[in-house]
């Protein structure tokens, strides 16, 4: 719905013949007012419900207390990062305004990886973020720190893709299914064997594929 607005404000402002500058600042504005007003009701509804914890969309999301807070701090993280932003924005020799569009995107895209509970959905979600930060990430195209930076993410970002599908295939196979609470139960089962090793490869494959993504330890380089 965020998304939505957005797109309805820069529709409008075009309509009016605005200026690309003046443009760009009704659409920051937008999305500031409009990720404090999502954490406001994140905050009142979510986080101040006791509903009990239930898997959603046959199983491929998944809503609990804990997650709503995690989503509450995404929304936090967001918003302080186009606030900080703003002076970047505003002030760019280029208008910017898809700037914010990618960010609400980027937003969208992690907040159903938290959701998530099926390596199907985490593995989308996370391809989905990837794809907004190699756009924030190339922003500055005329910098050559910021062509640099790009390029390097996207390679690493398609080598631990490839870590990841290979982790997720093995997981698959051994657990008969992509659900989380599925798998727990039957790779419990199969580590207690003689041969975890192939679980052991499938774990740490897409471990290390998605710290690269999320460029954390031990993937940050």
């Amino acid at each position: 719905m965020l998304l939505l607005v957005l797109l309805l404000v820069a529709a409008y402002s075009f309509g009016k013949s605005h200026a690309m500058s003046q443009m760009t600042q009704n659409i920051f504005e937008a999305a500031l007012g409009g990720l404090s007003l999502l954490a406001v009701l994140t905050a009142l509804t979510d986080l101040s419900s006791t509903q009990e914890s239930q898997e959603l969309l046959f199983g491929y999301l998944y809503t609990s207390y804990y997650v709503n807070c995690m989503k509450f701090v995404v929304l936090v993280c967001a918003l302080f990062i186009l606030y900080a932003s703003s002076q970047f924005v505003l002030s760019a020799l280029r208008p910017l305004l898809e700037f914010p569009l990618m960010l609400v995107f980027a937003l969208l895209f992690m907040l159903i990886l938290v959701s998530s509970n099926h390596l199907l959905a985490a593995f989308l979600a996370l391809s989905g973020f990837s794809l907004n930060m190699y756009v924030l990430i190339l922003f500055d195209a005329p910098s050559h720190s910021s062509r640099e930076a790009g390029i390097k993410y996207y390679y690493l970002s398609t080598l631990s893709t490839g870590f990841i599908l290979y982790g997720i295939f093995l997981l698959y196979v051994l657990s008969s299914s992509g659900n989380f609470n599925l798998m727990d139960i039957n790779l419990s089962v199969y580590a207690a064997g003689t041969h975890p090793t192939m679980l052991s490869l499938g774990v740490l494959l897409t471990f290390v594929g998605f710290m690269f993504k999320l460029s954390a330890f031990p993937g940050h380089l």
